[in-house]
């Protein structure tokens, strides 16, 4: 009995040893097998029993066209700053002016004779007392008097006109369509002149360009800030060589490099670069 009992327990440790020895076989065969790939969730591997022979392609790295850097300087950045807004202030049949300004005007009027007097500069005027703006008297008389010395006989015809005075303009002349009306004028400013000379009659006349006054006045009108307003037709009305305005002589250096780049073409486009009331 208890030999048969012994052959069992034999034969159940010969089976429990024999399925253990099988399993370990089974796992060790699954582990050392070529796995022709794996796959994750997010990557593909592939083994490759034979040796891969790559051929490396070098394609030309991708080159970026420069963009051309543009710098654009405005007119308006290179402008000087007025040292009174009056000096680009526009006045033509666009921009006229009233009856207040011209009034506001009157009070900073100076004149012209006694001024260039109290300095010691010799200045002929035609019509006296005459009125100018007192930031431009002083130029006014500088002016005057070099053209003096140099031997010419610049003369100052006619220079501040209130809207009244502009009317008796229109009214003395035989062409009144090319007076501009009451309040259009720069003569409102102050800071405008008409000048002529002994040998046109002391008129203002086209001729005035063939003298030696309108010559000293290209020349060197410039230096003391003053330069010709009606060179290009503005509001219609004919070349003037007689009328000449006031900018100041940084502007007006400023204005005749404008107008030699051709940029603008007469002090009313010079002006109009600057904001306007």
């Amino acid at each position: 009995m208890e030999a048969k009992k012994s052959k069992k327990r034999a034969l159940r440790g010969l089976i429990f040893v024999a399925i253990l020895v099988g399993s370990l076989i089974f796992t060790s065969n699954i582990l050392a097998g070529p796995q022709e790939t794996i796959m994750s969730p997010t990557v593909t591997r592939i083994v490759a029993t034979e040796p891969v022979h790559q051929k490396i392609v070098e394609l030309p790295s991708p080159t970026m066209t420069p963009m051309p850097i543009l710098v654009v300087l405005t007119v308006e950045a290179s402008l000087l700053r007025p040292s009174d807004p009056l000096l680009v202030r526009i006045v033509d049949k666009n921009h006229p002016v009233d009856w207040w300004f011209v009034l506001n005007i009157r009070t900073s009027l100076v004149n012209v004779g006694e001024a260039c007097t109290r300095q010691g500069m010799k200045a002929l005027i035609w019509n006296t007392p005459s009125k100018a703006h007192e930031v431009a008297v002083n130029d006014l008389c500088g002016l005057m008097n070099a053209s003096y010395e140099a031997g010419s006989r610049l003369t100052l015809r006619s220079a501040f006109r209130d809207l009244k005075d502009q009317e008796e303009a229109r009214k003395q002349t035989d062409f009144p369509d090319r007076v501009l009306l009451p309040g259009e004028s720069q003569h409102h400013t102050g800071l405008a002149f008409d000048f002529t000379s002994p040998s046109v009659g002391y008129q203002l006349v086209s001729e005035f360009n063939n003298t030696p006054e309108y010559k000293f006045l290209v020349e060197h009108g410039w230096e003391f800030g003053f330069v010709e307003s009606y060179v290009a037709d503005h509001d219609g009305v004919i070349q003037e060589p007689w009328h000449w305005v006031y900018l100041g002589p940084e502007l007006a250096r400023k204005y005749l490099e404008l107008k030699a780049q051709g940029i603008v073409k007469d002090p009313f486009e010079f002006q109009a670069l600057y904001p306007q009331p």
